[in-house]
């Protein structure tokens, strides 16, 4: 079973989120069992999906390192699965190992956006971040599947714009 580190939580966060949401605060442990962690307005859950919403991945890092989700059920559990850490969350539940990107898609995603940093041809962007979430952004629309797998060309893009 592998877990998430601390600095994967703006790589890993929204995935989460959406997940833990979608299954009504289900999500599955390190040790391969089950949880229902809280997710209502007073849980650690809640404070941390807003940060992640809120792209505040510092402020999100920060609480996981200092906070546990509380766990509902099972009611039944060892003392060591009372409260589900960051780190004690079943990572392989979303490693995107069915997400494929070919060399053409990574190439048209790059060029797309060194065309929307550099190009003279569209609005002058202050951070990648403004113009990822612009309204009608293209390259947003183009990435939601493939996130994930370019952490490290927004990382490349950051740099070009120094």
């Amino acid at each position: 079973m592998s877990t998430f580190s601390y600095d994967k939580v703006g790589q890993y966060g929204n995935e989460v989120v959406t997940h833990v949401e979608k299954n009504k605060g289900v999500i599955k442990g390190k040790d391969g069992e089950k949880y229902t962690i809280a997710i209502d307005n007073k849980s650690t859950f809640n404070k941390f999906a807003k940060y992640v919403k809120a792209q505040n991945f510092i402020s999100a890092e920060k609480l996981v390192r200092e906070k546990e989700f509380e766990v509902l059920e099972p009611k039944e559990r060892t003392k060591k699965f009372s409260s589900l850490g960051w780190t004690e969350i079943e990572k392989s539940v979303f490693s995107s190992k069915s997400i494929k990107i070919d060399t053409k898609q990574q190439e048209k995603i790059t060029l797309l956006i060194i065309k929307n940093v550099l190009g003279d041809d569209t609005k002058t962007w202050k951070s990648f971040d403004e113009m990822f979430n612009a309204k009608n952004s293209t390259i947003k629309k183009y990435f939601q599947t493939y996130l994930n797998l370019l952490t490290g060309m927004i990382i490349l893009i950051y740099s070009l714009e120094r």
